[in-house]
């Protein structure tokens, strides 16, 4: 910024560029300052700023207006006053010196003539007129330095633009220059580069043809030594086809003569075969009757004595589960008859069921209190491999496992049926059950199904109430705790509810009645009750692998008439009463297996070797109850 008034202050340094720039400017600034001065002294004459006669007609009309009565103005010529105001006051070359002497001359004169005390409000209005005109003089340079200032930075940043379009013209040329040097340079190396290939090239050109002509006297050489291998082979070729043709006549006799001889030996052994089946059949049936006839009073009291025994079985190393189940099964009363009254179809084949048979007869005849079942273990474990060691198992796996054997190398069919689907279409339920029993007895058919298997019905039914069925046999009923594993106690009827409780279902066949995928509701019964039905309480948890112990209330009457399919099954002999429990306690990893079963319309612990009369039965509640038989009271 630069001073007012024309002061001689030096103006601040503005930024310049390198080539001299602040040196110009202060220069400018110099000169428009004593333009200034030069200015202001031109506008002050103008303006009368340092009048004669207007100055001395104010002088005048104040003392005409004042308390002095002068006459005219030669009066006040005499006084002095004009004459002493009228001075030469140009006689100073300094216009600002000539105007502080002149303001101190005007004060002077003033108090001598006593005017300056008289007109203090004229004094007043002067003064602010005065400042109003410096106000507007200074707003008026400001806005001249401003316009000043303004072309200076105008004049700069075309000085910086300039400087900038030299730079990047310089850098442009410098670049340009650098590009054309590297273009130089790449084109010297890419001719070097295609000198050198060329030379690599006419080299190579001249090594292949060497090549070419070496292999051709190569090619040459083994045309020939081919040629003559070709004439040996032909020959060899010739001598050996016609050996060939030798040796596959010699084969194709004697092929003839295996299948024939083969032939012969199968329809041989075939009859050999059948000729000893009828043999042993015979020999059996022959010594059956012999045994029926010589021992049929002592049959019936070896059953009463297996069936009513009280002896143990030994613990040969965590096989307490194993224990329970035969103790369960030895005192089945109508298994056991079975076996005993079908003894003649055991044989080598039936080695399970042989060893049962042959415990029970030990248990029979046991003097001492406890049995080993060595034999039936050994065998029982060579068949299947996980029940061979001394590990713990679950009494259920065994149990079914067991039976589902026993079963199979008791079945009677020799030459069972193929497999045949049943349609269900314009037949009754009734007729449908039929005919499925029977196709399944031509396939299996044992002493074991007549007293353990029974058979279901599962009916679903259509939204357009259209019904198909299907049957299936099962050895024992699985019943869920699950669903109850908040509560103390539960029944025996809310398990078997729960079991047999609808459900819908949604098909991914289509209904053969609606042509639609709907949903079905499938309910669950029984069309033919087993003599002896087993109730296996599942009390594991799938999900965590926990026990279940909540007790669960059992009477020893069941009825499962509720559970019929009366279109099916006619008869009311669905009443079955308990006569075998078996027993867990402890957890699933760490426990211990023991049963409970009736003898004589009392109850017995069979623990293991030891066997004790148990008292607590009759609370019908059991928080360690895992496995229950029932037999039916019609039987």
């Amino acid at each position: 910024m630069f001073t007012n008034n024309g002061s001689n202050k030096n103006t601040s340094n503005t930024t310049c560029s390198k080539l001299g720039l602040t040196a110009k400017i202060n220069d400018l600034s110099k000169k428009n300052n004593n333009k200034i001065r030069q200015k202001n002294t031109a506008s002050n004459f103008k303006n009368n700023k340092f009048p004669k006669k207007s100055y001395n007609n104010e002088i005048e009309n104040q003392y005409s207006s004042s308390s002095y009565n002068y006459s005219s103005t030669g009066s006040r010529k005499k006084s002095g006053l004009y004459n002493s105001v009228n001075v030469d006051y140009y006689q100073y070359d300094d216009p600002y010196l000539r105007e502080n002497m002149r303001e101190k001359k005007k004060k002077n004169d003033l108090k001598k003539s006593g005017f300056y005390h008289n007109n203090k409000v004229n004094t007043d209005r002067n003064k602010k007129l005065k400042d109003k005109e410096k106000s507007e003089k200074e707003r008026k340079e400001k806005e001249r330095l401003l316009k000043e200032k303004k072309e200076i930075e105008r004049l700069l940043k075309e000085q910086e633009e300039k400087e900038k379009l030299l730079r990047e013209k310089e850098e442009k040329e410098r670049i340009e220059k650098e590009r054309k040097e590297k273009e130089k340079k790449e084109r010297e190396t890419i001719e070097l580069r295609e000198k050198v290939l060329l030379e690599i090239e006419q080299e190579k050109l001249k090594i292949i043809e060497e090549k070419k002509e070496k292999e051709k006297l190569e090619r040459e050489k083994l045309e020939k030594g081919k040629k003559e291998k070709e004439k040996l082979e032909k020959e060899t070729k010739e001598k050996l086809k016609i050996i060939e043709e030798k040796k596959e006549k010699e084969k194709l006799e004697r092929e003839k003569l295996e299948k024939e001889k083969k032939e012969k030996e199968k329809l041989e052994r075939e009859k050999l075969e059948k000729e000893k089946k009828n043999k042993l059949s015979n020999i059996e049936r022959n010594i059956y009757s012999q045994e029926e006839e010589s021992t049929s009073c002592s049959d019936n009291s070896s059953i009463s004595s297996i069936t009513k025994s009280k002896v143990g079985l030994r613990n040969l190393g965590n096989t307490c589960f194993m224990n329970t189940c035969l103790q369960n099964l030895i005192h089945s009363e109508l298994f056991i008859q079975k076996l005993f009254s079908k003894s003649f179809l055991l044989s080598s084949k039936t080695r399970i069921s042989k060893q049962f048979y042959s415990l029970c007869k030990e248990v029979s005849s046991c003097s001492s209190s406890a049995c080993a079942p060595y034999d039936f273990k050994s065998a029982f474990g060579s068949k299947h491999s996980m029940f061979s060691g001394y590990g713990q198992h679950d009494t259920q796996e065994f149990c079914r496992i067991l039976l589902e054997d026993m079963n199979s190398e008791l079945n009677e069919v020799l030459h069972p049926a193929p497999y045949k689907e049943l349609s269900t279409l314009n037949k009754s339920k009734k007729e449908c059950d039929k005919e499925f029993d029977e196709v399944f007895r031509k396939r299996e058919n044992s002493l074991v199904m007549d007293v353990f298997y029974g058979q279901l019905i599962n009916i679903f039914k259509c939204e357009c109430d259209f019904e198909t069925y299907s049957f299936e046999k099962i050895l024992d009923l699985p019943l869920l705790l699950q669903k109850h594993r908040s509560s103390i106690s539960i029944d025996i009827k809310d398990l078997l509810k729960d079991y047999f409780e609808c459900e819908r279902i949604k098909f991914e066949t289509k209904c053969e009645k609606c042509k639609k995928k709907e949903w079905h509701t499938k309910e669950i019964k029984i069309s033919q009750p087993p003599n002896i039905l087993i109730l296996s309480l599942q009390r594991q948890n799938p999900r965590t692998g926990s026990k279940n112990n909540c007790y669960v209330d059992f009477s020893d009457e069941l009825d499962m008439s509720i559970y019929l399919d009366h279109e099916c099954w006619n008869k009311n002999d669905a009443k079955y009463t308990l006569y075998g429990i078996g027993n867990h306690s402890g957890s699933i990893d760490f426990g211990h297996y023991y049963a409970y079963i009736k003898i004589n319309n009392s109850w017995y612990e069979f623990n293991d070797s030891h066997v004790s009369p148990y008292s607590k039965r009759e609370n019908n509640s059991s928080s360690q109850a895992y496995i229950l038989f029932y037999k039916k009271n019609s039987i």
